[in-house]
């Protein structure tokens, strides 16, 4: 069929159309993966040649082809022949992001992500099969994940956060319409098809219309600033003696010598940077299945105590070599390991990690390029002791659009424990816990308590635009797993938040009165329905606050998406502009939690920098709870 549809395109468009280039490139990569290489290489070479002389090779195509043809010269074996390729394609690539992210609306990005990721990950996997031999793919490869780490958060944060900056009356009713269309968007999604009014499509087109326009704004604005590409030597200048930094990565592994495609082979590795060295250095740490056997059906103190050296030998065991004299981490978790906690990981009857060294993550080591000013916060919201319930007696339904709709009547559940995420009952910790705080920040100039029926969805949503230095957030938190990833789900009537395909609104937050909701599908008599989404809080504008802390159960989880990491709460209040975050990547019981933050706002009030503060307080913490990690272990701080 291949060889048919070669012969009728060059028929209909003689052989120098692009279109003839395509098939042949078609037909190359059907050999190759019969392993009939003799055949595949003489058409990958006119399929490139084609399209240089259609297109030129700044076409994104010429990239693919170069790619392609890289990929053939590996599987045979001529590595000095795929390199230059590789390399080549791997700067055409780069130069399309350029432009794609300079005009292109969020979700154009998101595609073009998706559709260049294997490009990229076969240099990692070059590297690797390689064995190392080609010295310099190991600073082009660690600077292509500073580059790719969170590109497209950081991107649409940037152009919301910049332009914003202006003050400009016109681009800021831009933004304030893009966010209002977005919400409703948002909204209308959440309802059933019955109750939808409105001309989604349309609605999503004008939205896509607005953020390009945004975009290129952006770029015509801060063109000179934009770009996207990071060197990893500019983070070696921040570095002083005792530092290091690690960024943390995976890949698929390529097949290697006459094998075909990619094996089902995921591997971690490890790019380190010292202050003194010429170059960086790449660990290979471990395959994404070993970490998965060894994580599963494992509770916090089971995997961070009763699992021996396993979890460190294979984290950090590989990394020792290079720590002599070493005190202070600079690290980026990836793929799984966002959701393990490297403060708890330690030897059998040794000190853990966060005894050890002054540990600091980042969502990207890049993040130590930008310049960092000591966080001095004036005025505290703090949110606790939230009444979940909602009387309906004397109320009237509200006759505009609801905001969300949850109908999870599946999902009741029973208020008989105190722990955080385990069900919507009142957690009194949680009150005495923002009272305490509010004791602490009394010499603050603005302190102000949300509880009870105060803590509601509205009362945050009034906040964007003028937003806290800090908001602290103690309620429940819910993420539910992809669907995908639990057929279960599929077979009973779920709520549109446990089967949708979007991450962003299988996790959020409950304020007051969501149990309404919660249990019956939604609320008609309100605006907001106390189910606070990770979809609406990113929407928001929170530029202004510079910590955020969700005192909540398994905030920091998500569905996790290649280099852009999380998709859930942390990624919200990232998008909506908050510098730091602290969340929890499990439930961690109501009492401790209180203890843990008293703790923090006591260090840090007193006069420690917030990382220095979190960080005291976990080692105390680990004192107290030494063979408890679960009441301690859960709670990172994300610069």
């Amino acid at each position: 069929l291949a060889l048919e549809a070669l012969e009728i395109t060059e028929k209909a468009h003689g052989k120098d159309h692009p279109y003839y280039g395509a098939a042949l490139n078609n037909l190359a990569l059907l050999y190759s993966y019969l392993g009939e290489y003799n055949k595949a290489l003489p058409l990958a070479l006119e399929a490139l040649e084609n399209t240089e002389k259609a297109h030129g090779k700044d076409h994104p195509d010429y990239g693919i082809r170069l790619h392609n043809l890289a990929f053939i010269y590996s599987d045979l074996g001529e590595y000095n022949k795929a390199l230059p390729l590789a390399l080549e394609a791997n700067k055409n690539i780069i130069e399309q992001l350029e432009k794609v992210f300079k005009f292109r609306s969020e979700k154009e990005k998101k595609s073009f992500l998706n559709t260049i990721s294997h490009n990229l990950e076969f240099l990692q996997s070059f590297e690797y099969l390689t064995q190392n031999q080609f010295s310099e793919l190991t600073e082009i490869n660690l600077n292509n994940q500073l580059m790719l780490k969170g590109l497209l958060l950081n991107s649409s944060k940037d152009v919301f956060e910049k332009l914003g900056s202006l003050r400009d009356r016109a681009i800021d009713e831009i933004i304030f319409k893009l966010r209002i269309n977005k919400e409703i968007l948002n909204n209308q999604n959440t309802l059933n098809s019955k109750k939808k009014n409105i001309n989604l499509d349309s609605l999503s087109k004008y939205i896509n219309t607005q953020e390009v326009k945004l975009v290129r704004l952006y770029a015509n604005k801060f063109g000179e600033d934009a770009t996207l590409t990071k060197d990893w030597r500019e983070i070696q200048k921040q570095l002083k003696t005792g530092d290091l930094a690690v960024e943390f990565s995976h890949f698929f592994v390529a097949n290697n010598n006459n094998t075909i495609g990619w094996t089902d082979t995921t591997l971690y590795v490890a790019y380190l940077i010292k202050k003194d060295w010429e170059v960086p250095k790449i660990i290979y740490l471990f395959e994404k299945k070993q970490l998965e056997k060894l994580v599963k059906n494992k509770t916090p103190n089971t995997l961070y105590n009763g699992t021996g050296d396993s979890l460190f030998n294979l984290i950090w065991q590989p990394l020792e070599e290079h720590l002599d004299g070493v005190e202070t981490i600079y690290y980026a978790t990836d793929g799984l390991l966002h959701q393990l906690s490297l403060a708890a990981v330690s030897r059998k009857f040794g000190f853990n990690l966060g005894q050890q060294y002054e540990l600091v993550q980042l969502s990207s080591t890049a993040e130590l390029i930008i310049p960092t000013k000591r966080i001095r916060a004036n005025h505290f919201i703090l949110i606790g002791g939230v009444d979940y319930d909602y009387n309906t007696s004397n109320k009237v339904e509200y006759e505009g659009m609801p905001f969300s709709l949850l109908n999870i009547e599946s999902l009741k559940r029973s208020a008989k424990t105190h722990s955080r995420g385990e069900n919507w009952a009142y957690l009194p910790g949680t009150k005495r816990e923002v009272e305490l705080i509010e004791n602490l920040s009394k010499n603050l100039k603005e302190v102000t308590l949300l509880d009870d029926n105060l803590a509601s969805e509205e009362s945050l949503k009034k906040l964007s635009g003028n937003s806290p230095d800090l908001l602290h957030i103690a309620t429940h938190g819910f993420f539910f797993e992809d669907v995908k990833q639990s057929k279960k789900i599929l077979k009973r009537a779920a709520s549109p938040y446990k089967i949708t395909a979007d991450p962003m609104l299988r996790s959020g937050l409950l304020l007051a009165g969501g149990n309404y909701a919660w249990l019956n599908g939604g609320n008609p008599f309100e605006k907001e329905d106390g189910i606070f989404t990770s979809l609406e809080i990113s929407n928001m504008d929170l530029r202004n606050t510079k910590l955020a802390v969700l005192s909540a159960c398994e905030t920091g989880l998500g569905d996790i998406e290649g280099s852009e990491g999380v998709y859930g709460l942390y990624r919200a209040f990232k998008m909506a502009g908050v510098k730091k975050i602290i969340m929890s990547l499990w439930k961690i019981p109501d009492n401790e939690t209180t203890e843990f933050m008293e703790l923090f706002y006591t260090n840090w009030l007193g006069g420690q920098e917030i990382n220095e503060a979190f960080r005291n307080t976990q080692r105390k913490m680990m004192i107290i709870y030494k063979n408890e990690p679960n009441k301690w272990a859960g709670f990172v701080l994300i610069n």
